[in-house]
């Protein structure tokens, strides 16, 4: 693979196992115009700021809405929830990662989750804008979240379908978005941002296509917020990544698009899947007893299409073998390794054919057990 290493562990790690900020107190709402509710005796929650306006992109943006009111039943109920996306709290999975590329209109489900500084649901109706290097993907969907004083766990879904394009580097990047505030580390644990505590600065967003971590002019695309004026959290400082502030992933910006200050950015988070083209399957024998199997799609080797099945053809006599895992599984992003486990006094120094095989296209490869 000729890809960063780093993003490629990273992606062995999230997408194949698979496969920040805080704000104000509760009831300011800094980003839209939030619903306030109030319940048993408490007193009713202050009403929501005046909405922003969203980014433009290939799809443009809307804004985001904005946090719920406070609640003060008698018991005395916390009010560090803000309702306002944070990018701590921001996560993209996939439903099945290894479509099949040799066709158009292979589908999965992409699965949007946020949540605020207090890890609870955001406004109902909020808003997420889609991207895509490759493919298609639907333009945008709208969070479930805080109605009328119920609360449901912040999410959405989209469409994604295999077509042209179909990036020569073997995976496409899907970036989702909305308005929300930056992650940051609440220090003093008041459920709100102090001045000094630890943020990270997000500038810029933008589409990885060529999937290496950073920014590369002229090849990464979708830069939202290169000409619109009024783009949340844009300026001219160095991006910084403060390693204090916990989170699973840094949101990439354009470097020195940064704001130096903690405030209002563009959420973000992507997403990558594999070209998983059987037209170019390939397999080999790794390691004793061990098969590998692939996508030599473009530049890069990437995982086979999903439920290509690794079955054993033939075998000598006196020999059983087995196959784990038998199929390419959903979550697959990268190349799979395939187990061959042998029983029989027949199985020492013996040759099995094995078959790799998606729909009319196939790979027999021999295997010599241990």
């Amino acid at each position: 693979m000729k890809y960063n290493l780093l993003l490629a562990a990273g992606l062995t790690a999230s997408l194949m196992a698979a496969c920040g900020g805080g704000g104000a107190d509760a009831g300011t709402a800094p980003f839209g115009s939030g619903a306030d509710t109030s319940a048993g005796t408490g007193t009713t929650g202050t009403t929501g700021g005046t909405g922003s306006t969203g980014g433009t992109g290939s799809t443009g943006g809307t804004g985001s809405t904005g946090g719920t009111g406070s609640t003060t039943p008698g018991g005395g109920i916390s009010t560090v929830s803000t309702g306002v996306p944070n990018q701590r709290y921001m996560s993209i999975s996939v439903e099945k990662y290894a479509l099949n590329w040799s066709i158009d209109g292979d589908e999965t489900k992409v699965t949007v989750r946020v949540a605020d500084s207090a890890g609870n649901p955001v406004p109902e109706g909020t808003r997420v804008q889609f991207s895509t290097s490759g493919g298609q993907v639907q333009t945008s969907c709208l969070l479930t979240g805080v109605s009328n004083g119920t609360s449901a766990i912040s999410g959405c879904s989209v469409t994604f379908a295999t077509q042209d394009f179909r990036p020569t580097i073997g995976l496409v990047a899907i970036l989702a978005w909305l308005e929300g505030e930056e992650a940051y580390k609440d220090l003093n644990g008041n459920g709100a941002y102090d001045a000094g505590e630890p943020f990270i600065d997000a500038g810029r967003l933008f589409r990885d296509d060529n999937v290496d971590g950073s920014f590369t002019a002229q090849v990464d695309e979708l830069n939202v917020g290169a000409t619109l004026a009024g783009t949340p959290g844009i300026g001219t400082a160095a991006c910084v990544v403060d390693p204090a502030v916990p989170v699973n992933d840094v949101p990439t910006s354009v470097p020195t698009t940064c704001d130096g200050a903690w405030g209002r950015s563009f959420v973000r988070a992507a997403v990558y899947l594999p070209v998983a083209d059987p037209r170019s399957l390939e397999a080999a024998a790794v390691n004793p007893a061990q098969l590998r199997v692939w996508t030599a799609f473009g530049s890069n080797d990437v995982a086979a299409p999903s439920g290509t099945t690794v079955t054993v053809k033939t075998s000598p006599a006196n020999c059983t073998v087995t196959v784990s895992p038998a199929a390419v599984p959903a979550t697959a992003v990268l190349p799979t390794l395939h187990q061959l486990t042998s029983t029989g006094a027949g199985c020492a120094g013996a040759a099995v054919g094995v078959e790799v095989k998606s729909g009319d296209f196939s790979k027999l490869v021999t295997v010599t057990l241990p």
